[in-house]
């Protein structure tokens, strides 16, 4: 009869053991989900964002939806071929079209970004 009372007390305990082991892995695999979904989420965040701050649009591809300054990838063509230099152009949104006072009829625009952000002012001390 010992016998018998001691395996159930074993079988309880790793019962026991196994629901609080299984418990924690659930835990774990939530928590490590919540992690993998934020480190998505991020991710994401950081692809569209340097899409939108980094990535050079050709011209033909999409012009800018507003008018105003962008930083500009300008082709100039001189006697010994193409040479290439980027630009802070003027975008005219009536005229769908980079124009600026300072590009001459040999240069054009082939690609085009939002201008980044200006450095942040630092304080005297």
């Amino acid at each position: 009869m010992g016998n018998q009372k001691e395996f159930i007390a074993q079988v309880e305990k790793l019962k026991k053991e196994f629901d609080f082991a299984a418990e924690m892995a659930v835990m774990i695999n939530a928590d490590r989900l919540k992690h993998i979904e934020k480190i998505e989420e991020l991710e994401w965040k950081l692809k569209n964002v340097t899409k939108e701050f980094d990535d050079w649009i050709y011209v033909n591809d999409r012009l800018p939806d507003e008018g105003g300054r962008y930083w500009c990838y300008v082709e100039h063509l001189t006697d010994l071929g193409f040479s290439y230099f980027q630009w802070n152009c003027a975008y005219n949104e009536n005229e769908k079209r980079f124009s600026d006072n300072t590009l001459i009829d040999v240069e054009r625009v082939t690609y085009w970004r939002k201008l980044p952000e200006p450095p942040k002012q630092q304080k005297e001390k």
